[in-house]
């Protein structure tokens, strides 16, 4: 289902949390809010608490609109009358008028007061988007200064908080053939086979978020499909060895594998939206070292759990894809 929609703007805020800076713009393209690229990758900032504080403030044009709030609405910072209709663009944003666009048919309403929408719809960038935007328009419409671009920051991690993440498949017992015989032999037979699964199905590309940084700062859809083979390689993987009947005491560690493999995947694929819903791939991001310190981990624990057992593996054996693979 559409938006129901009243005006234009673009959302612009910058959002300081410790010593690092994200500069970010929110895009309100025909009143359907995306968070633009820039805002995803956080990069460390060389301006101080203070620098953040005087940005917070700049008014270059002192028409009662600061710079942040300029970029917000996509409006001209070093011009007072941005829309040529006579009146500031501080004194429209009061008056509930877009200063981007020429009056007299430029009021706004405060954003999806009245629509109807499908939430199956909005990616996550359009529910953080909504919710920071609506803040911003009660209070800056009720004449105060209460929310700046130093509280968005704090504005921006509720908002998060409050979205439902992408969730990783869970596999569970009953998603694996489960074998009665743990025999040395039979573990053998389930290491080589889980070893030629991943040594099958896997590939050399370069590191996911090296991909992604660049794709970002050239805003370029073509370097975010150069993730694509990664994640059929996951995605083939995870298939190839949730086929591997699995002895009984080997199916702990084959779940903690199928599941860290799993999240990896979904993290991954976050990544492959960054343009389009960069608030997903922000969460992926920040989750995205865990997710391989988990991945890695479960691999460890398959080897630990085989040398526990004192099951040794030839050098050329495809079960090394197992119990060696994080060596």
């Amino acid at each position: 289902m559409k938006f129901e929609k009243k005006g234009s703007a673009t959302v612009g805020i910058a959002v300081f949390v410790a010593v690092l800076m994200v500069v970010g713009a929110f895009i309100w393209s025909s009143m359907e809010p995306k968070l633009s690229a820039e805002a995803v990758l956080p990069s460390v900032a060389t301006s101080s608490m203070a620098a953040s504080a005087s940005l917070a403030v700049i008014d270059t044009d002192k028409d009662g609109l600061k710079d942040w709030e300029e970029a917000l609405w996509g409006t001209d910072p070093k011009k007072v009358d941005s829309d040529n209709d006579g009146t500031e663009d501080g004194e429209e944003v009061v008056a509930q008028r877009n200063p981007a666009k020429a009056g007299p048919n430029d009021g706004v309403t405060l954003p999806f007061s009245d629509e109807t929408v499908d939430a199956e719809t909005l990616t996550l960038t359009d529910e953080v988007s909504r919710k920071v935007f609506a803040e911003y328009w009660q209070a800056r419409v009720s004449g105060g200064d209460v929310f700046d671009i130093n509280s968005s920051g704090s504005v921006i991690m509720n908002a998060l908080s409050e979205v439902k993440t992408p969730k990783a498949r869970t596999y569970t017992e009953g998603d694996i053939t489960v074998l009665a015989d743990s025999s040395e032999p039979a573990l053998r037979t389930y290491a080589e086979a889980v070893g030629k699964a991943i040594k099958e199905n896997s590939i050399q590309n370069e590191n996911e978020l090296s991909i992604l940084e660049r794709a970002l700062s050239k805003k370029d859809e073509s370097e975010l499909a150069k993730l694509d083979p990664t994640i059929a390689s996951y995605r083939a993987i995870i298939d190839a060895v949730l086929a591997v009947p699995t002895p009984k005491e080997t199916l702990t560690l084959h779940l903690s594998i199928l599941n860290a493999l799993s999240t990896t995947l979904t993290t991954i694929e976050t990544f492959r939206n960054a343009l389009t819903d960069p608030v997903a791939a922000l969460i992926g991001i920040n989750q995205y070292l865990g997710v391989v310190a988990s991945l890695k981990s479960s691999f460890e624990g398959a080897a630990s759990w085989y040398t526990t057992k004192g099951i040794r593996f030839d050098s050329g054996s495809d079960a090394r894809y197992l119990v060696g693979l994080f060596k």
